[in-house]
């Protein structure tokens, strides 16, 4: 997400996900891949779930009510992968 941000306006020389480059993987870095996938965060995401109380967990479900929003938001700032955005 951040990588193929920065590709797009020329921060980066990749789309691809950092984390998963150094492990010899090679992913583009979408939203899905920072939320469900992305290795680094797997104890984040194991918090997500809990959070989310095992129940459907798909980007929908999570931005569809307050409670999804607020949990994807924490998730979001705990990994800290996107501090460095400033909008």
């Amino acid at each position: 997400m951040y990588q193929k941000l920065g590709y797009r306006i020329g921060k980066t020389d990749t789309r691809m996900c950092c984390n998963n480059i150094l492990e010899g993987e090679k992913h583009p870095e979408t939203v899905n891949h920072f939320i469900f996938d992305y290795p680094a965060f797997d104890d984040e995401r194991q918090k997500l779930e809990r959070d989310m109380e095992r129940r459907d967990l798909t980007l929908w479900s999570m931005m569809k009510d307050k409670k999804g929003l607020k949990n994807l938001a924490r998730y979001i700032s705990k990994t800290g992968r996107l501090k460095d955005i400033h909008l």
